[in-house]
């Protein structure tokens, strides 16, 4: 899948997240995620992965980013797939320059996903089995 696919479809994903959880009209979520892709397809903008990426183990705090619209889409049936994506390469995004970069990649290589996901992130179990199974 190309980037700006991924992005189009992480959008959507969230924006039915965003929709349901605060009731929010779609249209308007939609039209603000084009906005976006749009703004972000300027070639003049560039915005690099090592900040874009940095502080990984902040970003997977509970109630952040990434494990939170994962876990409200999973408990109302709404599609995660990109997001489950997003989730894994945030797991294995390694960066030697960024310290939290190498205390994951080391906290995962030696004790495990499940273990960083569990006693880490404090992920609970029913969500940390779905997780797991589906990245």
């Amino acid at each position: 899948m190309d980037t700006i696919n991924f992005a189009k479809n992480y959008i959507k994903e969230i924006s039915q997240i965003i929709s349901k959880k605060y009731n929010i009209e779609i249209k308007y979520l939609e039209q603000y995620g084009e906005n976006i892709i749009s703004r972000f397809s300027n070639n003049k903008i560039n915005d690099q992965l090592s900040r874009v990426g940095r502080n990984p183990i902040d970003k997977l705090k509970i109630n952040e980013r990434i494990i939170s619209p994962i876990i409200y889409a999973l408990d109302n049936n709404l599609l995660c797939d990109t997001l489950l994506i997003s989730l894994k390469n945030c797991l294995f995004y390694f960066n030697l320059e960024d310290e939290q970069s190498i205390m994951l990649k080391n906290i995962i290589a030696e004790n495990g996903i499940y273990y960083f996901l569990n006693k880490i992130i404090k992920l609970e179990n029913e969500h940390l089995k779905t997780i797991i199974k589906k990245i």
